[in-house]
């Protein structure tokens, strides 16, 4: 039998063990494959709309679901923390204790906030990426009715892209519909030159936050928080008031990669840029929020990691050659009073507008609660591998 172990039941995690079941489900059935899920938690949050969590859009049940009802039938699940991988003889041992074997391995654990990483942030901050900070945030929000807030994303890589962008914008629109935006000012920093990292869209950006009234602070490094004085000192030493501070806190890799030897200091997997296997073994993948690699941390990005992934395996257990790279490709979709706006790029092309509405399906579906689901559970259909189908 053949152990195919994926590590992580964030989104990467749940579409690869959903999209190998409905390839290989005959293979499990037979008992010549076994498809383990290793989740540290019983529920999958979809953190794309802990922002909306916020401003009242959404509520719990829309946005959690138990892991267990989320996968498909022929996967089985074991409620544990992977702790270090052992690549030479194949094993990854768990929190719990057991030791579980593996022909192939993909991890997707993930990378998470580290606010302790910015003195006084946790003392005075709020952010929104997480259910409970976002209902803090919430709470705060309604009672806020004059004043400045500043919106800092301390540093990068952090999570998608456009999520800050979002943020401001649902920002603005939520202190309108209160009547209280002409009394509150807000900032936005951010650690580069233009407010997103798609020319096409900063552009659009820029032209809002002018019309909007909303203060851009760019190549702003966060250094810490002097909370005292209700201020944030850049790495320059730019002072910064404010009476609301809002953040995308400082973002940290994976325990597991770094225990495992599998990537840098930080915990950033290193892998081959088009097979996504850890450099030097073929038979660990890593994908997600957690790979080394200049991608947004996004869905889009995960959707293409996750078909190149289960495409080479599947076609393994197929006997068939075919040619997956993965292209670095990305999808950023800005959420603005004007509408919504996209582009898209990989690794070798430029960015570009995305004008094709069924283009976009991939990115709108993070914010359709059912949608989402059904996604999720359905998991994706290979091309390549559908195109075997079909002649055999």
């Amino acid at each position: 039998m053949k152990n195919i172990i994926v590590v992580g039941s964030g989104f990467g995690g749940l579409l690869t063990v959903n999209t190998l079941a409905n390839y290989l489900r005959d293979y499990v059935r037979s008992g010549v494959v076994r498809i383990v899920l290793v989740s540290d938690s019983i529920f999958h949050y979809r953190q794309a709309s802990f922002k909306y969590v916020v401003f009242d859009y959404v509520d719990f049940d829309s946005i959690c679901r138990e892991v267990s009802k989320i996968v498909q039938p022929e996967v089985e699940i074991v409620y544990s923390r992977a702790l270090k991988v052992d690549s030479k003889n194949q094993v990854v041992y768990l929190s719990n204790g057991k030791v579980l074997n593996y022909d192939y391995l993909i991890l997707s654990p993930g990378c998470k906030i580290n606010p302790n990483e910015t003195p006084g942030l946790n003392r005075i901050g709020f952010w929104y990426y997480d259910f409970e900070n976002s209902l803090r945030l919430r709470s705060v929000l309604k009672g806020f009715k004059k004043g400045r807030i500043v919106h800092c994303v301390a540093s990068y890589p952090f999570k998608c892209l456009s999520t800050p962008i979002n943020f401001i914008f649902m920002l603005h629109e939520y202190l309108m519909s209160k009547g209280v935006r002409n009394n509150v000012e807000i900032v936005f920093t951010y650690p580069f030159k233009s407010p997103i990292g798609f020319e096409y869209l900063s552009k659009i950006v820029n032209e809002c936050f002018q019309e909007l009234n909303i203060e851009f602070i760019p190549e702003y490094l966060l250094d810490y928080v002097d909370v005292d004085k209700k201020e944030i000192i850049g790495l320059s030493g730019e002072r910064i008031k404010f009476d609301l501070l809002i953040t995308i806190p400082h973002h940290i890799g994976s325990e597991l990669i770094k225990r495992s030897s599998f990537g840098d200091p930080l915990g950033w997997a290193g892998v081959d840029k088009n097979k996504l296997c850890i450099r030097g073994i073929e038979n660990v993948y890593a994908i997600g929020d957690i790979i080394g690699l200049p991608v947004d941390k996004s869905c889009t990005s995960i959707i293409k990691q996750v078909e190149v992934v289960t495409s080479r395996i599947t076609s393994e257990f197929l006997k068939i050659s075919i040619d997956v790279k993965y292209d670095g490709y990305s999808c950023i979709c800005i959420m603005t009073p004007k509408g919504y706006y996209c582009a898209e790029r990989t690794f070798t092309t430029s960015e570009k507008p995305v004008t094709n509405v069924l283009k976009l399906e991939n990115y709108v579906f993070t914010t359709l609660s059912e949608t989402y689901w059904k996604f999720l559970k359905k998991g994706l259909t290979l091309s390549k591998i559908e195109q075997y189908l079909q002649k055999s």
